[in-house]
């Protein structure tokens, strides 16, 4: 049993989604406060002993909780113990794909990091699980900054399901009055459609368009299509160590026009107005830039609904600190592009510097340690500073780009990639990323290498049922891929 594929992955959890002790996690569902717990030291302590792993024996030598007595750990303890491995040559970030979560780390210790958490899941809003389709959570050296808000009180209360389990509790959004994700329906639900890592940049991309369209029927006690939406993509894009980039491209059905409200939850917003806030917690701060387009603010204190009705959770729970909430809406339109920024720091940092410039169809952004961000609100394709492309947003930094959801990308007038289906993908020198939502061709332009490895340092094969091929020709390298994620270095 123990060498089937979840016991043998289990080692990523524990580096990936947890913390060492009072250590903030990742918190999406019910009973997911972020605060740390002592099981996970004997989980830790199975996985370590009875799949030999190394990364699990890491964890539980810095977890904070040691060797736990409980009696079920007892027969592993006559099993040896591996060496511990430190996570630290592992990827940053790690897509789970069973439950649609992306977690990103800024560096691989326990404590001392930025973690970012990012679900889109194929599970909705199913038992356990939240209307939090393309939602996020931020935390930093172990404080929470922006959360998953309300409590667990108990299961189907009032507070659970008028306000913990609604898409305004989480950090999504809602549009026309509030009006959020189905609740208790797998149907509602997400789909993780790029995903990208690398030391500078990560991508995901969380389309949403079942959250939203599934609407429960009393006629028929079911869910049915609304039809709502053509189109919930949020593309949340890392600048490591500690800026990101949020872009939500909404379109309505048909002709039909409404309002889009981007929500942000958190213990402590020391300031706020329309087009920026700050969330401090004493010693870690975020710092929200609403780029584009012109919005309004408003700020939502304790457990409230959009329309003010308050839903106080009861029991023990009764007297727990409430956090707050903002709500930016966006002008009526048929179609939305949202764009923000977040920025982390210490308490007595002054705020990162961002250069907004305006050009035509595209916003430029320009942050203080050379990364450049063109951002394409007009749906078209834009030429800007010797780049060419028609992809929604274009990431530069240091010679390696990021194109995020296009067809192609020129640099100085020579192709660098082309794709006949809109893909993403992060090019640097010896490592090529690309992730594909559909089969799609591929050519990256200069690159003749036969070989290559993954992100473990492991040969790939050229074979159809891996998932991708390729090809040299005269200008580069034609690859063919099936819908997912590849890592190529050569």
């Amino acid at each position: 049993m123990y060498n089937k594929p979840f016991f043998r992955n289990y080692y990523n959890n524990f580096i990936y989604n947890l913390g060492a002790g009072g250590y903030t996690v990742a918190e999406f569902g019910d009973q997911s406060t972020g605060e740390a717990d002592p099981s996970w030291a004997l989980a830790a302590n199975n996985n370590a002993r009875m799949n030999q792993n190394r990364y699990s024996r890491w964890f539980l030598n810095n977890c904070g909780f040691g060797q736990t007595g409980h009696y079920s750990t007892y027969y592993t303890r006559t099993l040896s113990a591996p060496n511990p491995l430190s996570p630290s040559y592992l990827p940053k970030s790690h897509y789970f794909k069973d439950i649609g979560w992306v977690s990103m780390l800024s560096q691989m210790n326990i404590t001392d990091r930025a973690a970012i958490y990012f679900k889109s899941s194929s599970y909705g809003s199913h038992n356990h699980s939240h209307a939090d389709q393309n939602s996020f959570t931020i935390a930093r050296n172990g404080k929470q900054l922006a959360i998953d808000s309300g409590y667990y009180d108990s299961y189907g209360s009032s507070h659970y399901s008028n306000y913990y389990n609604a898409t305004y509790a989480h950090n999504a959004i809602t549009h026309d009055g509030g009006k959020g994700q189905s609740t208790y329906a797998m149907i509602a639900n997400g789909d993780i459609s790029y995903y990208l890592s690398s030391d500078k940049f990560d991508l995901a991309c969380g389309d949403a368009r079942n959250a939203y369209n599934y609407v429960y029927d009393p006629s028929t006690k079911g869910y049915r299509n609304a039809g709502t939406f053509d189109k919930v993509d949020r593309y949340f894009i890392y600048l490591r160590p500690e800026t990101f980039i949020v872009i939500d491209d909404v379109k309505y059905s048909s002709n039909n026009e409404g309002s889009i409200e981007w929500w942000i939850n958190g213990w402590n917003f020391t300031s706020f107005n329309d087009d920026s806030a700050v969330i401090d917690n004493g010693t870690d701060c975020l710092d929200l830039k609403m780029i584009y387009p012109a919005m309004s603010a408003q700020k939502y204190q304790g457990f409230v609904n959009p329309s003010g009705t308050y839903y106080p959770p009861s029991g023990s729970y009764a007297d727990m600190p409430q956090s707050d909430r903002l709500k930016y809406t966006a002008p009526a339109a048929n179609e939305t592009k949202i764009v923000s920024v977040i920025s982390l720091r210490d308490h007595a940092e002054t705020p990162a510097s961002i250069t907004e410039d305006e050009g035509n169809g595209y916003i430029k952004l320009s942050f203080e340690d050379g990364t450049t961000a063109y951002i394409n609100i007009s749906g078209e394709a834009f030429a800007a500073d010797g780049i060419g492309s028609d992809a929604l947003a274009v990431i530069s930094k240091s010679g390696a780009y990021m194109t995020v959801n296009g067809t192609y990308l020129n640099v100085s007038g020579e192709p660098v990639i082309s794709s006949d289906k809109r893909i993403s993908a992060h090019i640097e020198q010896n490592n090529l990323r690309i992730s594909a939502k559909e089969d799609s061709r591929v050519t990256v332009y200069g690159v003749y290498s036969n070989t290559y490895k993954d992100e473990y340092n492991n040969y790939r094969a050229n074979k159809a049922n891996d998932g991708i091929t390729w090809e040299a020709t005269t200008g580069g390298t034609e690859f063919n891929l099936m819908k997912g994620s590849f890592m190529l270095k050569y």
